[in-house]
């Protein structure tokens, strides 16, 4: 994992911090993105609230796209489980990433 900062004075990014994946971490995040292909929730929903985050997953399974985009998912942590488990699980590699540079 390469965790890039942008520079202030340009539109370039620098290297703050890289670190190897495990294969554990790896086969979690493979795991997490079956259960949200299986989950035949909905790829996008109209809950884009005023200054709400905002969330997107693009992957590519046996050479198909998939897309997901929400906002602010935990107000239907059920209906959105399998997006929310996927999004943690890589926001915990981004984690690890930024506490060993």
């Amino acid at each position: 994992i390469e965790v890039r900062s942008p520079l202030t004075k340009s539109r370039a990014w620098r290297l703050a911090g890289s670190r190897e994946v495990s294969r554990s971490e790896i086969e979690g995040i493979r795991e997490a993105a079956a259960k949200l292909l299986d989950s035949k929730i909905p790829p996008a929903l109209q809950d884009r609230g005023i200054d709400s985050s905002e969330y997107t997953i693009e992957m590519c399974r046996r050479g198909r796209y998939h897309f997901w985009q929400r906002h602010s998912p935990d107000v239907d942590k059920e209906g959105n489980a399998p997006f929310i488990a996927f999004t943690d699980a890589v926001r915990a590699l981004k984690r690890k990433a930024n506490d060993h540079p």
